[in-house]
């Protein structure tokens, strides 16, 4: 009994290891799609020329994103991240300097404190490696995301799109047409 269960679960373990992402030609991706901040939810994904650009946004209820994009045969470059905050909390208040003048005429001055803050970056973007681009992300009504570049030798991108830890189709929006890809993880086939 033991010996099937394991070998199914090391049959299921390389199934999914070897899992082909669904396959896109690029076309399908080309242009803005219309989306604003806190109307939708899930990720768009478009491409202007060489430029791509990975959005995602909710209708307000906080959700957890959290993906990677990689590159096949070439390089990301020019990573811009778009609207990612930072979570800052005053740990202790300052002091400003303070300046007296004693009974003789001379002046004292007693020396200020800088105010401690504590800086806790809550939204991660960032590049893992040359052909590599991965991040986690707590958002709401706003937009976050990012843009970045592909170098010409890039035959394929391959994105993993999850939002609450889940990787489904249907929250994902490619082009100007806003056309679901046919899975999640999905590639793009670049000409």
């Amino acid at each position: 009994m033991r010996r099937t269960i394991l070998a199914v679960v090391v049959l299921c373990a390389a199934a999914a290891a070897g899992a082909a992402f669904a396959a896109e030609p690029a076309a399908r991706c080309d242009g803005r799609p219309d989306f604003a901040a806190g109307e939708g939810r899930g990720y768009w994904v478009w491409r202007d020329g060489d430029r791509w650009s990975v959005r995602w946004t909710t209708y307000g209820a906080e959700r957890f994103f959290a993906g990677s994009v990689e590159a096949e045969g070439g390089d990301l470059k020019d990573l811009d991240r778009v609207d990612v905050e930072r979570e800052s909390k005053v740990v202790r208040s300052g002091r400003a300097p303070r300046t007296r003048v004693g009974p003789r005429g001379r002046v004292h001055v007693r020396p200020g404190r800088a105010p401690v803050v504590a800086t806790r970056e809550e939204d991660k973007i960032e590049k893992d490696g040359d052909d590599r681009i991965v991040w986690s992300s707590r958002t709401d009504a706003d937009v976050d995301g990012f843009n970045f570049d592909v170098g010409r030798h890039v035959t394929r991108l391959r994105f993993v799109l999850r939002m609450d830890g889940e990787s489904r189709a249907l929250d994902v929006a490619l082009g100007k047409e806003a056309v679901t890809p046919d899975g999640n993880p999905f590639e793009v086939v670049l000409e």
